[in-house]
């Protein structure tokens, strides 16, 4: 009779396990259509990665979630949203670099599109404690959460690296299953989706009123300003200066060299006239 109490026991300790993961699982699907249809179209990086962390964070039930991205200037990870953590805090600290961050995403930490390593298998990676977040939320046992790292990397379609989803503090203290690590890759790919197509729809609003080449202001451009300047001038009876320059010789040039050169020589003269200008004033590319 004591084993079959305890067989009964278990099994209806293995349907509520399974109904508490089915729910969580309804309930990621669920936040992830809806975190899909608030950041599709997004322009803010920050704003896109902000709704992300917020997403995971309620439907996966880590306490702490970090999105943060590549500067190209110096190579850092840099925290740009946060939930649980408080930013502010995230960018006090020692930052990280891409050089640092790379021998942590090897394939042998691979689960599920995630990256989980032990804290001393980070720490030994990274040579330091350097840029560690001390788990609060841990665990004993082989599949406790004990201060792990999780690491969701953001990759546009070329694989390069745009930053990095970091998860920690499940609320169950348990290292996640695979179907949860295969829903937090599902948040990390639509993020990188929507920065992505954030960069492109603000190089286009860019290209809408800039010269592609020499980025300076486009002939559109150049008229919108001039009207404006014009009705400006004769409202209140004052002049305006308008400087319209041409490079001498630029056809030989071309002629002699080849247009890669020529185009050389464009962006050059651009970055003098733009160095040159004072805040108030404006360049202009209205021929080519």
């Amino acid at each position: 009779m004591l084993v079959s109490l305890v067989d009964h026991a278990a099994l209806a300790l293995e349907a509520a396990r399974e109904a508490a993961k089915s729910a969580r699982h309804q309930r990621a699907l669920e936040e992830l259509l809806a975190v899909s249809s608030r950041i599709s179209g997004e322009p803010s990086n920050s704003e896109i990665l902000r709704r992300v962390c917020t997403g995971i964070r309620d439907a996966l039930d880590f306490r702490n979630v970090c999105a943060a991205l590549v500067d190209p200037e110096t190579g850092t990870v840099v925290p740009q949203a946060a939930a649980g953590w408080q930013l502010e805090d995230l960018l006090k600290r020692e930052p990280i670099t891409v050089a640092q961050v790379e021998p942590l995403l090897d394939e042998m930490f691979l689960r599920e599109g995630c990256y989980i390593l032990t804290h001393d298998q980070a720490l030994t990676r990274l040579g330091s404690d350097i840029g560690v977040y001390p788990s609060q939320l841990n665990g004993r046992g082989p599949w406790a959460w004990n201060r792990h790292w999780l690491i969701v990397p953001l990759q546009d379609g070329r694989g390069s690296l745009l930053g990095i989803i970091w998860v920690d503090n499940p609320s169950d203290r348990l290292v996640p299953s695979a179907d949860r690590l295969q829903a937090l890759r599902i948040f990390a790919n639509d993020a990188a989706a929507a920065l992505v197509s954030g960069r492109h729809l603000g190089e286009l609003r860019f290209l809408a009123d800039h010269d592609p080449l020499t980025r300076l202001l486009n002939r559109r451009a150049f008229v919108t300003r001039l009207e404006g300047e014009v009705a400006r001038a004769v409202r209140y009876r004052r002049s305006f200066g308008l400087v319209v320059a041409d490079l001498d010789g630029f056809k030989q040039l071309n002629d002699r060299f080849g247009h890669a050169p020529g185009d050389d020589a464009l962006v050059a003269f651009a970055n003098v006239l733009v160095e040159s200008l004072r805040k108030p004033d404006d360049a202009f590319r209205i021929g080519g």
